[in-house]
């Protein structure tokens, strides 16, 4: 239970992360939990856990936990009977595309070959491109949540992406 370790730490971040935080939809406690069961996820998988890891995948979670509260992602200056206004016709919105360009894209097989190149990188390489691929993270963003500059992130991100072009070009598959 090496996790619990870490619970003063999060709560540290947590009330940061709330008095920053405009919407009352999310409290400090969803955000300690949520980062302190994915420690407990980390640690049950058998891998190692130091000090910057935990502290990294606490940070990780908040702001996961953060960026999905919102029921409709819309910006700073859009006003509230525009966002009701979107909101209503997300809703009305019943019959979804049978055809799903998306899946159809994963498919493909130079997609395939390069998510098994990125399978093949450490656990904070992975990290990393999850932070700015899936999560749309800024190269600032993802260096607050990795603890480092923005210009070693920077140059790993770069790093990371030559090495992909690389191994792709090296089995003769364009991306």
């Amino acid at each position: 239970m090496q996790y619990l370790n870490y619970t003063n730490y999060a709560v540290s971040i947590a009330r940061r992360l709330i008095r920053y935080r405009r919407s009352s939809m999310i409290d400090e406690s969803d955000l300690i939990n949520s980062s302190l069961s994915k420690l407990w996820e980390h640690e049950t998988k058998g891998n190692s856990m130091d000090v910057q890891i935990a502290r990294r995948t606490i940070r990780f979670a908040m702001l996961e936990v953060l960026r999905s509260s919102s029921m409709l992602k819309m910006s700073k200056t859009t006003s509230m009977n525009q966002a009701i206004q979107a909101y209503t016709n997300i809703l009305n919105e019943q019959n979804e595309p049978s055809y799903n360009p998306i899946e159809e894209w994963i498919e493909e097989d130079s997609v395939r070959q390069v998510w098994l190149i990125v399978e093949g990188f450490s656990y904070d390489d992975r990290l990393l491109l999850s932070l700015i691929w899936e999560q749309g993270c800024s190269m600032q963003v993802a260096a607050d949540v990795l603890d480092v500059s923005k210009s070693l992130i920077f140059k790993r991100y770069h790093t990371l992406l030559d090495r992909i072009k690389n191994q792709v070009s090296s089995k003769k598959v364009t991306i």
